[in-house]
């Protein structure tokens, strides 16, 4: 994982010199030693580079002119250069934190992990400046993800988060971790479990991700044949019917809902679902029980505030409605639909004016919503980032 730095910042401070110059030569050396500092604040490593191996020539035994230039060179992409430099001045001085630091980096980027591996974790512990803690940090995440030591990479992966919770890279790494694990795992099912009901149930959702939802359901109903009283699979078989608007199959996809729950009785979302296949059958009163039971399970349930109040308004009880989608806006303040169906409830009890703020707040709503789209797309199509 190649990750190292092109931040002049990283490397000034990291090469920031006081070493005790070859008498003779030192006001030499000073001169190459400013040109390089001098390049470095330009973003020209390269020179910065050059400069220091003229100092070198003047100095060979120069332990922070050494790690200067293998400090250079990592931040120029050239870690195999690097490591002899870093290293020899490691043995001048074994006190040098940045040389160690940076020779644990170059390591890192050649996949040298063994090597690299204790020296990063001794350094992510400690008090690094956040940019170059944060190239520790990755270097030992992508070091960690290539042992068979899960744990330890899983816990750097959440340090790195809880440090740089914003960031894209550190985020894209953490999830390539998960993934790697998943798919280990997946993998360690299938081969050790392969009669598992688990084994369909995951083939079922990996093929519902796939849009290949008959085939789905027939995995679903092999991994119920197995094990008739797991949970959650019958939700799933349910979701998928009620979808099928072509073949028009909520009475089965009701069944499926009503199964959950007789194994699964704490099934907030099944609960809901049979409410709201009920409400369109006009079936009110079963529809209400159902849609109260799933507020007992989860009282944060937006969906079955916005149940009851159909029902309500249904019934032309506006003010009762009225309670329910002030509650579900508490909830979900940017979600449009129960200011929506706040709009028909003022309107059903005649407040025009309250009624017209609803509307307001809907089409706000709606144009923030699109908005965003936009912006997103936008920047997905011209790479460019979004400003915070």
């Amino acid at each position: 994982m190649r990750i190292w730095s092109r931040l002049a910042a990283v490397v000034v401070l990291a090469c920031d010199l006081h070493p005790g110059f070859a008498q003779g030569n030192k006001d030499e050396i000073d001169a190459h030693i400013q040109k390089a500092r001098e390049a470095i604040a330009h973003h020209d490593l390269k020179t910065a580079n050059d400069e220091y191996a003229d100092a070198l020539k003047l100095d060979p035994g120069n332990a922070e002119i050494s790690a200067a230039r293998g400090i250079t060179l990592y931040a120029l992409g050239r870690p195999a250069e690097s490591i002899s430099l870093l290293k020899s001045a490691l043995a001048a001085d074994p006190t040098s934190g940045e040389a160690e630091t940076f020779l644990g980096l170059s390591l890192a980027d050649l996949t040298q992990c063994k090597e690299a591996f204790p020296i990063l974790k001794k350094k992510f512990t400690t008090q690094l400046e956040p940019k170059l803690r944060r190239l520790v940090g990755l270097s030992l995440l992508g070091c960690s993800s290539t042992t068979s030591d899960t744990d330890e990479a899983i816990d750097v992966g959440r340090q790195l988060k809880h440090l740089y919770p914003d960031d894209p890279d550190v985020l894209y790494h953490v999830a390539e971790l998960y993934s790697a694990l998943s798919k280990d795992t997946v993998n360690h099912l299938f081969t050790r479990h392969p009669d598992s009901f688990r084994v369909h149930e995951l083939a079922g959702e990996a093929l519902e991700a796939q849009n290949s939802t008959a085939q789905a359901v027939i995995e679903y109903r092999k991994a119920l044949q197995l094990s008739p009283n797991a949970p959650h699979l019958h939700y799933r078989i349910g979701i998928i019917l009620l979808e099928d608007k072509k073949n028009n199959q909520d009475d089965q996809a009701l069944d499926e809902f009503k199964q959950e729950i007789k194994v699964n009785s704490g099934d907030a979302a099944s609960e809901y679902q049979i409410g709201d296949i009920l409400r369109t059958k006009n079936e009110w009163e079963n529809a209400s029980e159902h849609f109260t039971r799933a507020l007992e399970l989860d009282p944060v349930f937006v969906e079955a505030h916005l149940g009851l109040a159909k029902i309500d308004l249904s019934r032309h009880k506006g003010a009762s409605a009225i309670q329910h989608l002030q509650t579900a806006i508490q909830l979900a303040p940017d979600d449009p639909r129960p200011h929506y169906s706040l709009m028909l409830a003022y309107r059903e009890l005649g407040n025009v004016q309250q009624a017209e703020r609803e509307m307001a707040t809907v089409q706000d709503l709606n144009a923030k919503k699109q908005s965003e789209f936009n912006q997103s797309l936008h920047a997905l199509l011209t790479g460019e980032r979004k400003q915070p």
